[in-house]
């Protein structure tokens, strides 16, 4: 999903590209709401995950869980990077 978003005075002013960030909760108890992210923006952290008899561990960029999503560092640059949860007993 590509969206175009001007703000303030139009005259003139360029569109910034949006991503939508979408996370999987990996059957938490629940599903963290999508982000609309400015290209280069960074995601906000969502709230800690969920899931009976399990401890939340972190997100990750891939849903085999092996690169770690840095939230201070990683920007956002394409549309629908679903960011995966994990857990651990």
């Amino acid at each position: 999903m590509l969206a175009l978003a001007v703000c303030g005075n139009t005259t003139g002013a360029t569109p910034e590209e949006f991503f939508k960030v979408s996370f999987a909760s990996g059957e938490g108890e629940h599903e963290p709401e999508a982000q609309l992210i400015p290209k280069g923006g960074l995601i906000s952290l969502p709230e800690e995950m969920t899931k009976s008899g399990q401890k939340f561990d972190s997100w990750y960029k891939d849903e085999d869980c092996t690169e770690l999503w840095d939230f201070e560092n990683d920007v956002v640059t394409e549309d629908k990077k679903e960011q995966s949860a994990n857990y651990v007993n």
